[in-house]
């Protein structure tokens, strides 16, 4: 049995128009399966319960939708040991899906699928968040989180009209070029506290602090370019310390890898980092924002069976 979690407004409504072509598929081999539609910020753990409540063994999940359903359902996953993860990317960013050799075609996607052809242990991640009354938030993640500028663009990006708009000429990733020079100049900078495996280091004037696991975020941004999702470890990219205009220098060679050794970029690799910031600012986990974090732990917490 398969089991399909779709949200059907990713990419301004490709996910329910690739739904209908992988029903109609389903169909015709006769392939036993269960759909469930996502909400925005309804969490699916409940049907999730049940489904690996009646089932004995492993459990075949397979999303339909981008970076901000996988992190949805995987924060819906009561046992990882039986699961079974499978997406067909249908998002505007899909940085989770960009460096492995998902097939093009959906019938071989889901001939992969039924095969389990593909198996890989995928790095899970968990954030932490300090609240109220000294209670903590946990949250599962998978491709990166990250706290200032790169945040700021992010969030403004998932409340534009333009990104909307561009999405329907498969041209979305503009509006993260668009956005980002502009918030060069409008982000809150602050000095931050970085604890990187028991190794402490201050930064000052920081744009931003990227935990990645994976190399992409923000539609194909080569943070991390050499980030590897099975390795165990996160790659860090700060920038800090530099001013505005010689930010609008380095920034833009993030989209073509070459920002690593230049002024204020600080590449760092390790299991687990603490962060503690000068004043709040936005952050993202796996693309989906908020505001006023001054401080988060982030580790890596076990694997996530992934299959294409």
């Amino acid at each position: 049995m398969l089991y399909f979690f779709i949200n059907p407004a990713s990419r301004s409504g490709k996910g329910a128009r690739k739904w209908g072509e992988v029903e109609e598929l389903l169909k015709k081999e006769q392939i036993p399966y269960e759909a469930h539609f996502l909400e925005a910020n309804v969490s699916p753990r409940p049907v999730m319960d049940e489904i690996f409540t009646k089932e004995c063994g492993d459990v075949s999940i397979v999303l339909i939708g981008g970076d901000g359903t996988v992190n949805q359902c995987l924060n819906g996953i009561p046992d990882f040991d039986r699961l079974l993860l499978s997406v067909i990317p249908t998002g505007s960013g899909n940085d989770f899906c960009r460096n492995k050799a998902i097939p093009s075609t959906l019938e071989e996607q889901l001939a992969n699928i039924l095969e389990k052809k593909h198996r890989l242990e995928v790095d899970r991640a968990v954030i932490v968040l300090p609240g109220e009354h000294g209670v903590e938030s946990k949250r599962s993640f998978i491709v990166s989180t990250g706290i200032g500028y790169d945040a700021e663009i992010c969030h403004e990006a998932n409340q534009s009209r333009l990104k909307k708009a561009l999405n329907k000429i498969k041209l979305g990733k503009l509006v993260y070029l668009t956005i980002g020079v502009k918030g060069l100049f409008s982000a809150n900078l602050s000095d931050m506290t970085v604890t990187i495996d028991g190794q402490t280091t201050d930064y000052h004037n920081v744009f931003f602090i990227a935990t990645m696991n994976q190399p992409f975020e923000g539609g194909g941004v080569a943070m991390t370019p050499k980030a590897d999702d099975t390795d165990g470890q996160f790659d860090f990219l700060i920038v800090h310390g530099i001013s505005r205009l010689k930010a609008l220098c380095t920034v833009p060679l993030l989209y073509i890898k070459k920002h690593a050794g230049k002024p204020g970029v600080t590449l760092l690799t390790g299991k687990e980092i603490t962060v503690s910031s000068s004043n709040k600012r936005t952050f993202h986990t796996d693309g989906e924002c908020e505001e006023g974090c001054d401080a988060f732990r982030a580790y890596m917490d076990g694997k996530v069976h992934f299959i294409y």
